[in-house]
């Protein structure tokens, strides 16, 4: 059972750099009163699976719209998008199974839980300390800041809506296991797609 090293460490590093990014945050919190609460969600079971629900079926096919956008406004400006790294990875036939489950867990599982812990609970929230800020002037700084870390220009727009969209989810349900959810259910339809769509 051979693994790849070059992209398990990429992980790895991913992983450092959002934990860094956490336990900063939490550091420099102590030094502050804590964020303010956020709405509670009132019979938050079935009112959480309705604000989820409603995300998944709004946002999703929003955002995918506007990727297709962004793909069709850069290919007509001669910008051509390359291939998701992701989708490389799962068709090349050099790269073991072993390493692909990996991979497959990090982008499934990992990576929202903690761009959640990192974007929505410390970032979002830390934004909405300033006064004179709004809810939903923080649910867009936060956007444009998940955007600029996916570090891609071309598909800055439907990430900054979809990060956007994501602190929504956060705050009008209250909890972070709304966005991690939305989150997962994201990155899973978006890997299918990449081999349905794209064959």
């Amino acid at each position: 059972m051979e693994i790849n090293l070059s992209i398990l460490t990429e992980l790895a590093l991913t992983t450092v750099y959002f934990l860094t990014a956490v336990f900063t945050a939490v550091a420099i919190e102590e030094f502050f009163t804590p964020p303010p609460a956020l709405q509670p969600c009132k019979k938050r079971g079935r009112r959480l699976f309705s604000y989820i629900a409603i995300w998944t079926l709004t946002i999703f096919p929003a955002t995918i719209a506007l990727c297709k956008a962004c793909e069709i406004v850069s290919k007509a400006m001669g910008f051509n998008l390359p291939e998701q790294q992701i989708k490389l990875i799962l068709q090349s036939p050099t790269v073991e199974p072993t390493t692909k489950a990996i991979l497959l867990v990090f982008v499934l599982l990992s990576q929202p839980l903690l761009e959640e812990a990192v974007f929505r609970r410390y970032l979002f929230r830390n934004i909405l300390r300033v006064k004179v800020i709004k809810p939903t002037v923080a649910m867009i700084l936060s956007g444009v800041l998940f955007a600029v870390v996916h570090q891609n220009v071309l598909v800055f727009l439907p990430l900054w809506f979809l990060g956007s969209a994501i602190a929504w989810l956060y705050y009008k349900t209250g909890t972070l296991i709304a966005p991690i959810i939305a989150h997962c259910l994201f990155n899973l339809i978006n890997v299918i797609l990449l081999f349905v769509i794209t064959q």
